[in-house]
């Protein structure tokens, strides 16, 4: 990680961008360079690269294939954030090719997007297209030398707001400056704590076709989850190639997302996607890793050669996936392919690249699929899990081996956890080794408000999310109406003071933690396969002042061949 956090600027970089800084008045507008910005999603220090916009560093140049080397010059998924109390702002900036793509908006290619905090969420404001190509625009000469100038708004009220610049998608930026009133001012943003979520793809992680550089799904998720997103999609060449996956596996990341399959055959997805994941693993044995399978794409339902391909694609990597899980390595993911996409292919613009609406719903099908399914929580319990929270930090203040500040809290493990106050529940669950739930009482009966919940059971937190206790346990023929009305009276009963714990157990034929399924789906059970018994450790509490019960969960998972003599008869009855 040393190597992406060298802040060391070479004479030669200085001498190269030393009129960036500079500067300049024109049209009642003062330009600002770089160091007055913060440069988001490459986790590469300038004095690495060629550019400060480059995704890629020139020791690079050597490693990978010259359309690799090519297509990393494009800023695709870098963003810029600043803070500035100017009425107006504008925008002069270079781009490296100036070339146009007849499938795409130039506005996508080589434009710039402007969004600002507003109610605490990114909120879009305007796009600043790129002109160079042009003689005249408007009855205006233009600039040479791919030198565009814009003002993207005026007239607002001089106060501080925090501003977010999503750079072109498919060209490159070799300088970039941005132009404020004369009398007002303009302030770095400081760097996101939170851990980068890093893509490797293919030109639709790139962002091929979206109108303009926000609407890549990289992009989308990024505003949506607030955090840093770092894209390495090259356009026809992700293929899960060592020298990439070796630079992101620097990345100390929150997950990476590997979806590469529309630039490879089968057998590349064989070869390749085991040792992928072993060299992310060497360096971060437990950082999830999500693969997403193929987008049946373009004439797929009716060619039959396409969707045979694309089908034995998908196969295979399931199998890879698979045989990942046996190994032992529970934080890989899977992400089927997204049906929204491939039903009506009208998310495309020519079949195979995503138009914004398409962008849309693969940002949208990926959040739900991971994050819905680990992370919901309603805003009825929002002062739930703040209380939570705080009496978490109450409770491991005087605990060996956790350390906390005002900022973060150090993890016996060492691990280091941003304390968000806006992501309550989130950082609660980084803390202590449980799934949470919370559950509110509503009439009279407690239904599920909100839950963290990385290892399910069986089920999936987006169909239980808001649900009452009879209808979430509504699968389980154990959990009678009789039952359900001595839960009810427990939780209503239950003191402040009184925690409670139970546990459970299940028999399991995949040793994988992460084992969400639809109410209508049934686990599989096979006896002539290794089996694995799979432990719930519940706790349960009452929060004081919200009165909402917390419910934990810690799982314990077991190959059934470890098993003491005694322990296997007493299961082994009602396993077979």
């Amino acid at each position: 990680m040393k190597y992406f956090l060298l802040v060391l600027i070479s004479s030669f970089s200085v001498l190269a961008f030393s009129q960036e800084s500079e500067i300049t008045k024109e049209m009642n507008i003062t330009y600002f360079g770089r160091e007055h910005f913060l440069i988001e999603g490459t986790a590469i220090a300038d004095s690495l690269k060629e550019s400060p916009y480059d995704r890629l560093p020139i020791s690079y140049k050597e490693k990978v294939r010259e359309p690799v080397w090519d297509l990393s010059k494009a800023s695709a998924g870098i963003t810029v954030r600043f803070h500035s109390n100017s009425t107006s702002i504008s925008l002069k900036w270079t781009v490296l090719n100036d070339f146009d793509m007849p499938h795409m908006a130039a506005t996508g290619i080589k434009g710039i997007d402007l969004y600002t905090k507003y109610n605490n969420k990114w909120r879009y404001v305007t796009t600043a297209g790129a002109l160079v190509g042009l003689k005249t625009y408007q009855n205006k000469s233009i600039p040479a030398d791919n030198i565009n100038e814009y003002e993207l708004i005026k007239n607002m009220t001089p106060e501080f707001r925090e501003y977010k610049l999503f750079l072109p998608l498919y060209d490159g930026v070799t300088k970039l400056e941005i132009g404020i009133d004369p009398t007002a001012s303009i302030e770095k943003a400081s760097s996101n704590p939170a851990k980068p979520i890093v893509f490797y793809g293919t030109s639709i992680t790139q962002g091929g076709c979206a109108s303009r550089p926000g609407m890549a799904h990289t992009n989308i998720i990024s505003r949506e989850l607030d955090v840093e997103c770092i894209n390495y999609g090259f356009s026809g060449n992700g293929r899960m190639e060592t020298p990439i996956v070796e630079l992101i596996s620097e990345i100390d990341a929150r997950f990476y997302v590997i979806e590469c399959l529309q630039n490879m055959d089968s057998d590349q997805v064989k070869q390749r996607v085991r040792p992928l994941v072993d060299i992310i693993r060497k360096k971060h044995p437990f950082t999830p890793i999500v693969l997403v399978e193929n987008m049946m794409y373009k004439m797929a339902f009716l060619d039959q050669t396409i969707e045979s391909e694309l089908i034995q694609e998908n196969i295979i990597l399931k199998n890879e996936f698979d045989k990942i899980l046996k190994s032992g390595d529970q934080n890989v993911f899977y992400i089927k392919d997204n049906q929204d996409n491939s039903i009506d292919n009208e998310g495309t613009v020519d079949g195979v690249h995503l138009t914004d609406l398409g962008f849309l719903r693969y940002a949208d099908y990926l959040l739900k699929n991971y994050r819905n399914n680990v992370l919901n929580i309603n805003l009825c319990a929002i002062e739930a899990s703040k209380e939570l929270l705080e009496n978490i930090l109450d409770a491991i203040k005087n605990v060996d081996g956790y350390k906390i500040s005002s900022k973060s809290i150090t993890r016996p493990d060492g691990c280091i956890v941003n304390l968000d106050w806006e992501q309550t529940l989130l950082t609660a669950r980084s803390i202590v080794q449980q799934d949470l739930c919370i559950m509110m009482q509503s009439n009279e009966e407690h239904f599920l408000a909100a839950a963290a919940m990385c290892f399910p059971a069986s089920w999936k937190l987006s169909e239980k999310i808001m649900q009452p206790m009879s209808v979430i346990h509504k699968p389980v023929d154990e959990f009678t109406d009789n039952i359900g009305k001595r839960v009810e009276r427990m939780f209503s009963m239950m003191r402040p003071d009184q925690d409670m714990w139970r546990a459970n157990w299940l028999i399991y034929n995949d040793p994988n933690l992460y084992q969400p399924r639809r109410a209508s789906e049934s686990r599989p059970k096979d006896s002539s396969k290794e089996q694995w018994v799979r432990v719930e450790r519940q706790s349960f509490c009452k929060l004081p002042n919200t009165k909402a019960i917390i419910f934990g969960i810690h799982t314990y998972l077991v190959p059934f061949s470890c098993l003491t003599d005694n322990q296997k008869v007493t299961l082994g009855n009602i396993i077979n």
